[in-house]
């Protein structure tokens, strides 16, 4: 059963648990995969714990609190590497009490020029999703956005264009490039409008900004007429950022950037977000990576069930085992 009580009640859930000791109590074996690990002292008998697709550990029940359980999680032997405090500017974006019915309820936060604002949490806990209505491609049900004091309104993606927002989705490939065009033809998709002189786009204008694009990113390729399908992941992804880049953004909302791609890549990204935001730039960095969340960003916010469980400056008081708490809490409360 593999995460059988993500979308149920807490009534179905205790359903669920009945119909489960009926089943074990019959002699059938249940193998039972979650990450709500308040729920493993209710049916469990033994707990098994994985990390980065390696077995760790079993436990009986009675040996695995949820500290123990967290402790096996990140490990003894992780090293990261402490963030460098640094300074940013005023809160110029605002999100107040954002709902989407279902999926993530009364979510509120602040976003300072210049800062990178890391979003952590498990699988299910509505990171993407709340991005993704903040920028237009979902809708939002209820809530309020304010961008430098104005209340703003965010329908489509046009209008989060409009108002400076860009977005790296999470699925590069599906939702972020047109594999079969060229790298040109991508860094140049969301700006047309821009770069069009009474409504002619001259190659002149896209090679000479692809070019530059390329160049500052340090995409490796054959050239701007390379098709985006033939680039390694991480220079695909750096393409699409290229793509948002061209925009000139106010705000870059990145999810997961640094997925399915080599450890070089993710850190010249890491070092191109840093310059980003020293422009001004301000910078919602999502990933399941606590280490990448711990060692980048200015500020942690953790989700859990659609809620926020913690929100506080990355000062080097949070670590990985607490960050892994909040975001297995059940419904905001501690387990």
């Amino acid at each position: 059963m593999d995460e059988p009580t993500s979308s149920l009640s807490e009534k179905d859930v205790q359903k669920l648990f009945n119909v489960m000791r009926k089943l074990a109590a019959s002699g059938m074996g249940i193998v039972y995969v979650s990450h709500r690990l308040e729920e493993l002292p209710q049916i469990a008998n033994r707990v098994t714990v994985f990390r980065d697709g390696r077995y760790i550990k079993t436990l009986p029940i009675e040996q695995a609190p949820k500290s123990e359980i967290i402790r096996q999680m990140v490990g003894d032997n992780v090293a990261i590497e402490q963030h460098i405090k640094r300074d940013v500017g005023d809160v110029f974006f605002e999100a107040r009490q954002l709902s989407s019915d279902g999926v993530f309820s009364d979510v509120s936060f602040d976003l300072h020029r210049g800062e990178i604002l890391g979003i952590t949490g498990l699988a299910g806990a509505g990171r993407t999703e709340l991005v993704r209505a903040l920028y237009g491609a979902d809708k939002l049900e209820q809530g309020q956005l304010y961008l430098d004091g104005k209340q703003i309104k965010i329908s489509s993606p046009r209008e989060a264009i409009a108002h400076g927002i860009a977005f790296v989705t999470e699925d590069r490939k599906e939702e972020g490039l047109v594999l079969d065009h060229t790298i040109s033809d991508n860094i140049n998709l969301a700006v047309l409008e821009r770069i069009a002189e009474r409504f002619i786009i001259t190659q002149q204008t896209e090679h000479q900004l692809s070019d530059t694009m390329i160049r500052d990113l340090h995409i490796k390729c054959n050239g701007r007429a390379q098709l985006a399908k033939n680039l390694s992941g991480g220079n695909q992804q750096k393409v699409v950022i290229a793509k948002w880049m061209a925009t000139k953004p106010n705000i870059l909302i990145m999810d997961e950037p640094t997925r399915g791609i080599d450890v070089g890549a993710k850190a010249q990204i890491f070092e191109l977000l840093r310059e980003l935001s020293e422009e001004g730039v301000g910078v919602i960095m999502i990933s399941s990576e606590i280490p990448e969340i711990l060692q980048y960003s200015d500020r942690i916010m953790v989700m859990a069930e659609g809620k926020v469980t913690y929100t506080g400056e990355n000062d080097g008081a949070i670590t990985q085992e607490q960050i892994l708490n909040y975001a297995t809490m059940a419904s905001g409360k501690a387990a």
